[in-house]
């Protein structure tokens, strides 16, 4: 579920902002569909360096990258809570007295 959230959370945010180049998209989407979805802040600045990306792009990608992940943990979180409160439901069903030995 992290997972999912943090590489639609990413992919949409990268793909609706025109700050990034067409070429970064494409290498992303390509990157995120080989399964590469946790890269370091640090890896990612020095991969896109090596590759020519102007420091204000690595910026913008950079600064998305940690908004995904923050939107990835609150999804992430929204779900445990519910299936929480779910679970409470189930609770009722639990024995609030210790059931008695059988008699000898």
């Amino acid at each position: 579920m992290l997972i999912a959230a943090l590489s639609v959370s990413f992919l949409t945010g990268i793909e609706q902002n025109s700050n990034v180049p067409q070429q970064v998209k494409s290498q992303v989407s390509v990157n995120l569909a080989g399964n590469v979805p946790f890269i370091s802040e640090s890896d990612a600045r020095e991969l896109m360096a090596e590759a020519g990306v102007s420091e204000d792009v690595i910026n913008e990608v950079v600064d998305q990258n940690e908004a995904s992940q923050t939107d990835g943990l609150r999804a992430a979180l929204a779900v445990l809570a519910v299936m929480g409160a779910i679970a409470l439901f189930f609770t009722q069903r639990i024995a609030k007295q210790q059931p008695r030995p059988a008699p000898a």
